[in-house]
């Protein structure tokens, strides 16, 4: 009976802190809405690892485990989701901001030429 119990504040604790370990990274993506340094890969292999455990779990009628590894699961999943929508938001932005240095690269040609034309008239 002791044993059951310590095993299962073992697989508790262990999907709890499963499940910590993504919210530091997941806080920052909805603050900061940049995702430019995560590898999408990491995440998806992650919750598919996760999504199998839940799978096992059921199968094999070990609900804990289940439970316990569907958070972290469905943290890497909701991750891998604000990748997907931010991802596209910063190669946006990333190209508006080229646009507007290279409009900026022109109008500092334009003014240098327009010098140089008043310097050689005067």
């Amino acid at each position: 009976m002791v044993n059951k119990i310590i095993s299962d504040v073992v697989v508790y604790s262990a999907g709890g802190f499963a499940f910590i370990t993504s919210i530091p990274q997941l806080y920052q993506i909805i603050q900061t809405k940049k995702v430019r340094d995560l590898n999408p890969y990491f995440f998806v292999l992650h919750a598919i690892s996760d999504i199998l455990y839940v799978v096992y779990g059921i199968l094999e009628k070990d609900y804990i485990l289940s439970i316990s590894v569907s958070m972290p699961a469905a943290c890497n999943f909701i991750i891998f989701l604000l990748w997907i929508l931010y991802n596209d938001n910063e190669e946006i932005l990333e190209k508006d901001n080229q646009d507007i240095l290279i409009e900026n690269k022109d109008i500092l040609i334009e003014n240098n030429n327009l010098e140089n034309k008043v310097n050689n008239e005067i």
